[in-house]
């Protein structure tokens, strides 16, 4: 394998450096997906149960205790629910902004060599090519194939080794955008469940009732 790739050339260790970082990063960013990903339904319930009980700080225990961006607007909403709903909006509303930078951090590198290792690999095949050609313009006009194998060998690996780590960095980019999106979707949706919630729980105690 090793020697294969040495066949490549430099660009050929750059292309497979870049594979190295590309796994790296999507294991690190997959780990960190999976913690930050709850059953949100579950999560949920349990909140409205213990806020029906008027204990605001066990549900923000419960939160504390949940990773996520999820319930971590939640806890944010909690802890300024004797707030109005404006407030408690706005605080809601940056912690959600500042969760999002967390979520796409090392995305763009992924994507960056998801799309940088097949020009990569089209730079190592024309020059590849191009050494072919210096052979031939050397030995012209008694010309073998074993003039022209080393440079156009070097093209191929390069070629092949640039699609090879482009095709499955890309799928990986794609799988990590969709566990994105529905970390956001249930941290969008966790927002509006729970100030929905303190607001009917803070008409209801300025009622005088309880929900």
């Amino acid at each position: 394998m090793w020697e294969l790739v040495g066949s490549g050339g430099i660009l050929a260790w750059i292309i497979m450096a870049a594979a190295v970082m590309a796994t790296w990063i999507f294991f690190l960013k997959l780990l960190h997906f999976n913690r930050a990903s709850i059953d949100l339904n579950d999560f949920m319930t349990g909140i409205v149960t213990v806020l029906k009980e008027q204990t605001i700080p066990e549900a923000i225990t419960i939160s504390n205790e949940t990773p996520g961006p999820a319930s971590h607007v939640v806890r944010v909403a909690l802890l300024n629910s004797d707030k109005s709903r404006e407030e408690m909006y706005q605080a809601v509303e940056i912690a959600a902004l500042s969760e999002l930078p967390r979520l796409e951090r090392m995305m763009p590198f992924l994507a960056t060599i998801a799309h940088l290792t097949p020009l990569l690999g089209l730079m190592g095949t024309i020059l590849g090519m191009m050494d072919a050609y210096a052979a031939m313009m050397e030995n012209a006009p008694m010309i073998h194939a074993g003039n022209l194998a080393e440079g156009i060998w070097k093209a191929l690996i390069t070629s092949a080794l640039g699609l090879g780590v482009a095709i499955p960095t890309y799928a990986a980019y794609n799988l990590l955008v969709t566990r994105m999106t529905t970390i956001l979707r249930d941290m969008e949706q966790a927002t509006a469940q729970i100030l929905d919630i303190l607001h009917r729980r803070q008409k209801a105690l300025q009622g005088g009732g309880h929900e």
